[in-house]
């Protein structure tokens, strides 16, 4: 995701690739952090109700495997399920932060900060953002 004057963008697009596989040029200088803060607050939100939705499974008797079977091949189906699970077991990659007692993980520092940069942008641009706001 990146920002700023399109031919400049593609100019350095060979070295963004170092960081990125997928380049989008977004818009305009500041474009490339408003698309990114947009991209969390889904990823924070929908990390948040699986969370919730799985320890709630969970509490009424329900193995955590099985639910995100079910969320998987459902509506609720997401890239939080499919590859980060929150679960510690639920997935097989030994480097998954609930694989590893939630070492090396986003902190939740960060998520907590790229809300409030995006609650403080959305303030600006004069738009409601009740979910981030329950998220945060």
């Amino acid at each position: 995701m990146v920002g700023g004057n399109k031919a400049a963008a593609e100019a350095a697009a060979p070295i963004l690739r170092t960081m990125g596989s997928h380049i989008i040029h977004c818009g305009d200088h500041g474009a490339g952090i408003s698309a990114k803060l947009c991209n969390n607050l889904v990823l924070a939100a929908s990390m948040a109700a699986l969370a919730e939705a799985l320890a709630l499974g969970k509490r009424m008797g329900l193995d955590p495997a099985v639910l995100t079977d079910v969320l998987n091949r459902g509506a609720a189906r997401c890239w939080s399920k499919e590859t980060y699970n929150p679960v510690p077991g639920v997935l097989e990659d030994p480097l998954l932060p609930s694989n590893r007692g939630y070492k090396a993980g986003l902190p939740l520092s960060n998520v907590s900060e790229h809300l409030n940069m995006l609650l403080e942008a959305a303030k600006v641009a004069k738009s409601p953002t009740p979910v981030a706001r329950s998220v945060q």
